[in-house]
């Protein structure tokens, strides 16, 4: 973040300890460092002087050599594993919990569709509008997995297609010249985003377009009920971002 940019962090690499290593000696980790390194002076300066005053001592180099050495690894690599583990374990949740509230939203969204007569018009609108919300659900995945990446959406990605089918939907929505660019159904969707300055927060701004034609126009104690769910929901999306 902005520490790492402030004390010249290039980046972790799995590869590479050093880079790492030299980061806590810059910033709040010199400090730390400083005093840490003074009380291992105070300490081997008190050994010197007992060690010089007092009888003399053979050092067994084959055995105390190798102890110290592996004590220091053995800490240095279970404070990685330990940190390593500790981000993985973080990442896990979150992604998480924008995987359980996207499956929330497009399950709520199927569920309005029995505000509608079966087999009506309307009911077919409300579920082709739903497996757009579903695109843009998978699309804002994605979106946020290439953004923590620092990377750009692919323009070739063959997962576009299958996104594509879901805005589109066979009953041909938003084709008859209704449509908003932001609505579940526009071709030009993946484009859109993929030209956006911040990919994942264009792709949540469009899910929420997309839920308020969702929603059915005639009010009732349950419709206000799955606004606020929906409210919520797309509030734990934009947590998550």
């Amino acid at each position: 973040g902005n520490a790492a940019k402030k004390n010249n962090f290039k980046g972790y690499s799995h590869g590479n300890w050093f880079t790492s290593v030299r980061w806590i000696f810059k910033g709040a980790g010199l400090t730390a460092f400083i005093l840490v390194g003074a009380l291992v002076a105070y300490a081997t300066t008190l050994v010197l002087i007992v060690e010089i005053i007092g009888a003399e001592k053979r050092v067994d180099l084959d055995t105390d050599v190798s102890i110290g050495l592996g004590g220091c690894m053995a800490l240095m690599l279970a404070f990685r594993l330990n940190v390593c583990y500790s981000r993985w374990w973080e990442g896990r949740l979150l992604w998480g919990r924008v995987i359980e509230s996207s499956r929330s939203l497009i399950t709520l969204s199927l569920s309005l569709e029995t505000e509608y007569m079966a087999g009506s018009e309307q009911a077919a609108t409300q579920h082709a509008m739903a497996q757009g919300l579903a695109g843009w659900c998978v699309l804002f995945a994605m979106c946020l997995k290439f953004h923590l990446r620092e990377l750009r959406l692919p323009s070739d990605a063959d997962e576009f297609k299958r996104i594509q089918r879901l805005m589109s939907g066979k009953s041909g929505l938003l084709a008859t010249g209704q449509g908003t660019t932001g609505l579940p159904g526009s071709r030009t969707a993946v484009r859109r985003v993929q030209a956006s300055a911040h990919q994942p927060l264009y792709a949540l701004c469009s899910i929420r377009r997309a839920t308020r034609h969702i929603l059915p126009k005639k009010s009732g104690d349950g419709i206000s009920i799955s606004c606020m769910a929906l409210e919520m929901t797309l509030n734990e999306l934009t947590g998550e971002l």
